[in-house]
C-alpha cells in the first residue's frame, strides 16, 4: 500500500502547473494599473524620454541616453496638432505637463523640444490613448484554475487506475 501512495505523489507531482500571477496579485515592481496606463518612449543620441499619461497629466521621465543619468534641470517643451504645453520638474526628478486634450482616447503624434544646458534636441513620439478595455488577467486566472482542475482529476484517474490493477493482481 506505501508504494501505491509512492505511485500517487510521482504521479501528482508531475502535474505540477507554475503559479501564475492574477488580477490583485500581481509581482512585478510596477502595479497593474500602472501599466495599463497609455505610454510613449522616444530616444536620440544625447537624450532618452519617457512619458506617460497620468490622469490629466503628462509625467515624463528624461536621462542623458549614452549614461543613463537623469536629467534633473532642463526645459521641455511639447506639441501635438493645436496642444501646447511645458513640462515643470517635480521633487521626485520627474517633469510634469498638462495633457490636456491628450487625455481623451485617440493617437497623438507629439514633438517634444528638449533643452539641457547648452544641449539641446528635437524628440518625436506617438501617445497612444485606449479605451478602457477588459483587462486579459482574470481570464488567464481561469485558464490556470481550468488546468490545474484537469491536472488533477487526469492524476486521481492515474491513481484509481493503478490501484485497481495492483489489487487485481493480488
Amino acid at each position: 500500500m506505501i508504494k501505491f501512495f509512492q505511485g500517487v505523489a510521482t504521479l501528482c507531482a508531475l502535474f505540477v502547473l507554475p503559479v501564475q500571477a492574477h488580477e490583485g496579485h500581481e509581482h512585478s515592481e510596477t502595479p497593474a494599473s500602472a501599466s495599463a496606463q497609455p505610454r510613449f518612449e522616444t530616444r536620440s543620441d544625447i537624450f532618452e524620454l519617457v512619458g506617460r499619461l497620468d490622469g490629466h497629466a503628462l509625467r515624463l521621465h528624461i536621462d542623458r541616453y549614452a549614461t543613463n543619468e537623469p536629467v534633473a534641470k532642463a526645459n521641455i517643451e511639447l506639441a501635438s496638432g493645436n496642444w501646447k504645453a511645458s513640462a515643470k520638474p517635480q521633487p521626485d526628478g520627474s517633469f510634469l505637463a498638462d495633457a490636456g486634450a491628450l487625455a481623451q482616447v485617440g493617437k497623438y503624434p507629439l514633438v517634444i523640444s528638449v533643452t539641457a544646458g547648452a544641449e539641446s534636441d528635437l524628440l518625436d513620439a506617438t501617445l497612444d490613448v485606449a479605451g478602457h478595455e477588459a483587462s486579459p488577467a482574470p481570464a488567464a486566472g481561469m485558464r490556470g484554475a481550468a488546468m490545474t482542475a484537469v491536472a488533477l482529476v487526469a492524476a486521481v484517474l492515474a491513481a484509481a487506475t493503478l490501484y485497481l490493477r495492483r489489487r487485481r493482481r493480488s
